[in-house]
């Protein structure tokens, strides 16, 4: 799965692939961070998106079919968990910010 920023602002792409996870974009790594808070999604912190697992999976979910979908999810966050990439106070998922 991937989070797209661009001009037009904050896109879930992909949303039923959850072994890999990053933010594409072209823009400055500011203006990543404006798009994502305007989104109410997350912010950009020490070069990373970190994401809200929470409302990543509600907005994720409303687009995909598959029932299995959650739990696949679920599993994605315990991955990012057991490789140190979890906020656990603020349920904030790490992301790498790829230059699209």
């Amino acid at each position: 799965m991937d989070i797209v920023v661009d001009s037009g602002g904050v896109h879930i792409a992909a949303p039923e692939t959850l072994t890999s996870f990053s933010v594409l974009s072209s823009l400055p790594l500011d203006e990543i961070d404006a798009a994502l808070r305007a989104a109410e999604l997350g912010h950009v912190h020490d070069g990373h998106a970190w994401i809200s697992a929470h409302r990543l999976e509600t907005r994720a979910a409303a687009l995909v079919t598959e029932q299995s979908w959650t739990g696949k999810y679920r599993g994605m966050l315990a991955y990012a968990v057991s490789r140190g990439w979890w906020d656990e106070e603020h349920s904030l998922i790490r992301a790498h910010v790829r230059r699209a």
